[in-house]
This record gives structure tokens, C-alpha cells and sequence, in this order.
């Protein structure tokens, strides 16, 4: 499951560090992260801890090249006393859901959040030739075609 958001509506929530991502091949995304005692001691504790920080938050928006088409961004919230919750729930416009593996049980959690928050819930369908999206209100209208024609069916 994906949720899908506005980045505008986000950003207005969310004050703290944002970043677009950085796509890289493999080569440039992972690089040797251990403590250098060497540069800790020329630049002390306190400058070598601001750098490190600097340095894992460039590296959180690192990602590898193959997803580059996914228009991601992301937003990072640092907190030293306690977990910080924004509420971004007016941000949330859509929700995507694959079809497959998915239970009945949280297929209607799912519908009956979407229609509560008053956003779009999509389907997803991988196939061999290629994907399929179907939006809830689509399957819907099939469902319910199907039914009249069952119904008729039985009726004749």
C-alpha cells in the first residue's frame, strides 16, 4: 500500500529539514560510514558530531537509480527528547492498493478509509504485459453491472 500526498500541503505542516531525493547508481549510494578516530580527535568531539549529522541526513535522501521515476521527496523531523507525530492528514490525497495478496478484511479498512478522509483509493494490477489501474469507484460500477446482470439473469 502507497499513500499519495501534496507536497504543498505537506510543506506547510512540516517546517523542519526537506530534501528532494538523490538517485545514484550502486557504486555511489553506500559508502563507508565507520568513525575515523583520526578526524575525530583534529576536529574534536562536538565539530565531528555536526559533520556526522550533516552527513547521515544527505545519505537519508539517497536512493538508488532504478527508482528515479517515482518523484519522491521527503521530509525529516529530529527530535532529541521525543518522538514528533505532525499531523498530516489533510495532506493524504489518494491511496494506492495492490490487488494482489490482499485480504478482504483490510480491502474494506482501506475503502471505508478513503471514503471517510474523501480521497481516491486506486488498484494496482501487475501483469506480464504491463500494469492496470482501476480506481474504487470503477471496480464498483463493474460490481454492481455484474450483479443487475445476475440478477436479471436469475429473474429470466
Amino acid at each position: 500500500m502507497c499513500l499519495s500526498f501534496s507536497k504543498s500541503k505537506l510543506l506547510e505542516v512540516h517546517k523542519d529539514e526537506k530534501r528532494d531525493v538523490n538517485y545514484l547508481p550502486y557504486r555511489w549510494l553506500f559508502k563507508d560510514n565507520s568513525i575515523r578516530l583520526n578526524e575525530l580527535d583534529n576536529l574534536g568531539y562536538q565539530q565531528y558530531s555536526k559533520l556526522a549529522f550533516e552527513n547521515m541526513v544527505r545519505d537519508l535522501s539517497k536512493k538508488h537509480i532504478d527508482y528515479s521515476g517515482e518523484c519522491e521527496f521527503r521530509l525529516y523531523s529530529f527530535n532529541e527528547k521525543e518522538y514528533e507525530y505532525p499531523d498530516v492528514s489533510n495532506a493524504i490525497n489518494g491511496i494506492i492498493v495492490p490487488r494482489r495478496n490482499l485480504s478482504k478484511f483490510a480491502e474494506q479498512q482501506l475503502i471505508q478509509f478513503s471514503k471517510n478522509m474523501k480521497i481516491e483509493m486506486l488498484y494496482l494490477e501487475w501483469r506480464s504485459d504491463g500494469i492496470s489501474i482501476t480506481t474504487l469507484e470503477e471496480d464498483e460500477k463493474v460490481y454492481n453491472i455484474i450483479m443487475n446482470n445476475l440478477e436479471t439473469d436469475k429473474l429470466q
